[in-house]
């Protein structure tokens, strides 16, 4: 388990483990967002994105085409 601390300007440092475990580099942003149970969940957007996609469209378009439309959303045009 990794704990860290709110400082007086509501900022908190991610531990490592968890930022490798999320895939987060310097700029990355970061999702919260409440689960079925209640729970709030850190997420890596691009990640989230592209697992609901993935839900949301299964069947009617490829993932390399899903993951194409969320690298482009996170990074921009190439």
């Amino acid at each position: 388990m990794d704990m860290s601390t709110v400082s007086a300007n509501g900022q908190v440092t991610i531990p490592i483990s968890l930022r490798r475990q999320l895939n987060l580099s310097a700029g990355d942003k970061v999702l919260f967002r409440k689960n079925r149970d209640g729970d709030t969940v850190i997420t890596n957007p691009a990640s989230f994105a592209l697992y609901e996609a993935q839900n949301t469209v299964r069947g009617s378009i490829g993932e390399d085409e899903i993951l194409d439309t969320v690298m482009e959303m996170r990074y921009g045009d190439s």
